[in-house]
């Protein structure tokens, strides 16, 4: 159902043709509760933050520019929350994707660095040495008042492909003893 999620796209100062084809897409899809956002403050956790500003939902996912979800994922995910009254946030696999043939330097031991997660087909805790990944992760909307927004002095800035903001966002959540971090290994993103 369409009236059960918003889009928002949260250019984050980028090069290019962002807000036209954003535009666009909201023009050719007028059934979507779509909105873009220009931030301006360059840095991941600014976009972030900024998606956490205009969400108007009980629930959050963040996933990247050069990902997409399955076809059921945010059924998946809601079903999980509506469920689980006690999970702050959830993470899921993160299954790779390629245009074209699969690069024959591909290989098991570089895939995560090319965004490939995937702990197994159970459902269970995250560790508090784990967290789920940028590309795939969601959550309670509530959760933010009581941990606070993304450390806009940790992540992707322009050329800087630091990090540790996600590190740092759950290891806030692992301090609170009554929330839990799900790994739920049905809600898929390919990147």
């Amino acid at each position: 159902n369409k009236d059960l999620f918003e889009i928002i796209l949260v250019d984050n100062n980028s090069p290019g043709k962002t807000k036209e084809i954003a535009l666009e897409f909201k023009a050719n899809n007028p059934d979507l509760k779509f909105d873009y956002f220009l931030e301006t403050n360059q840095g991941l956790s600014f976009g972030r933050n900024r998606g956490i500003k205009e969400a108007n939902g009980k629930y959050v996912t963040f996933i990247d520019d050069d990902a997409f979800l399955a076809d059921d994922y945010l059924e998946v995910i809601y079903n999980y929350f509506e469920s689980n009254k006690n999970v702050a946030a959830i993470g899921s696999k993160i299954l790779l994707h390629y245009e074209d043939l699969i690069p024959s330097w591909e290989n098991k031991y570089l895939n995560s660095l090319l965004g490939y997660f995937n702990i197994g087909d159970e459902t269970k805790v995250f560790s508090k040495n784990d967290y789920p990944r940028g590309s795939n992760m969601s959550f309670k909307m509530d959760v933010f008042k009581k941990i606070g927004d993304f450390n806009v002095e940790l992540g992707r800035k322009g050329n800087n492909l630091a990090g540790s903001e996600e590190k740092d966002i759950f290891k806030r959540i692992y301090q609170l003893a009554d929330l839990k971090v799900m790994y739920i290994p049905n809600a898929l993103v390919y990147h």
